[in-house]
């Protein structure tokens, strides 16, 4: 899992929010529960939350590929 803090987790985080963005139309903000990167490719799975922590959203999942230096969610 990469370390909190970290570029490679800051850019995964990003892919997925982006996607939850899109696909939901709500900001959120993550509880990862878990990160797991193989042979460019990437499974998450986070906890979500509002940005101001008052509302909770169900758990999200995610498959990414690393594609030109980027995950993108799949």
């Amino acid at each position: 899992m990469p370390r909190q803090g970290s570029p490679e987790r800051r850019e995964i985080l990003d892919a997925v929010r982006k996607k939850v963005l899109e696909l939901h139309r709500i900001d959120v903000v993550f509880r990862v529960g878990q990160i797991t990167i193989s042979r460019g490719w990437g499974w998450v799975h986070t906890s979500t939350e509002s940005r101001v922590g008052k509302q909770r959203y169900e758990d999200f999942y995610a498959l990414l590929r690393k594609n030109g230096g980027l995950y993108l969610t799949k």
